[in-house]
């Protein structure tokens, strides 16, 4: 055999070997619907226009708790309808790794959170929040999109920036987060789904 009919056999082993990788990280990557984004984005609208109502305000850290569940709920619900549609077993590789990268950050968060409330220091839990969830969504963005990965940079941006806000305002910062960045990213990735479906 000649050395140029080796290095063709080489150059053609070398490119089925990258399309083998990229194909099997195109197979593990979950995709998150943008449905899950927008409805989460909806919640935390709804929670920041409860927690600025003047009777309410004094409550808005059960407010904002309350609509985490809800959200977490609805939005976990819509990440796995899409993976079992596609009969990706829920408790198979993709999706197990994708629950650890949310993991660390949220349990941190809510461990954050609850001794924060103990020693008074309510006014550093919404740049918290923001710069964890942010946080979590950036390591969960391993096995989903860069879409995801860019919008756990934009929370922890604008958690770091809340941390430098008076109270009233932080929970504006809330609502811009989990509202507005949730439907921003949320019509974001339907627009991305679509075209990849056309």
């Amino acid at each position: 055999m000649s050395p140029s009919n080796l290095v063709e056999i080489d150059s053609h082993a070398a490119e089925t070997l990258q399309y083998i990788r990229s194909s099997m990280d195109a197979a593990t990557a979950i995709r998150v619907h943008g449905a899950a984004g927008v409805s989460m984005g909806l919640i935390g609208l709804a929670a920041m226009a409860l927690s600025v109502i003047p009777r309410l305000a004094a409550h808005w850290l059960g407010i904002w708790l309350s609509s985490a569940v809800i959200a977490g709920v609805i939005g976990g619900a819509l990440v796995v309808r899409p993976a079992s549609i596609n009969r990706l077993a829920l408790s198979g590789t993709p999706i197990r790794k994708f629950a650890i990268c949310l993991a660390a950050p949220l349990f941190v968060g809510a461990v954050l959170t609850a001794v924060l409330i103990m020693h008074g220091a309510l006014d550093v839990i919404p740049g918290t929040w923001l710069l964890l969830y942010g946080s979590a969504l950036f390591a969960a963005s391993v096995m989903t999109t860069r879409t995801i990965g860019a919008m756990g940079i934009s929370f922890m941006i604008l958690g770091l920036f809340t941390f430098l806000l008076p109270m009233n305002i932080q929970i504006l910062a809330l609502g811009v987060g989990f509202g507005g960045l949730h439907l921003i990213f949320g019509w974001w990735i339907s627009r991305e789904s679509h075209e990849r479906q056309v």
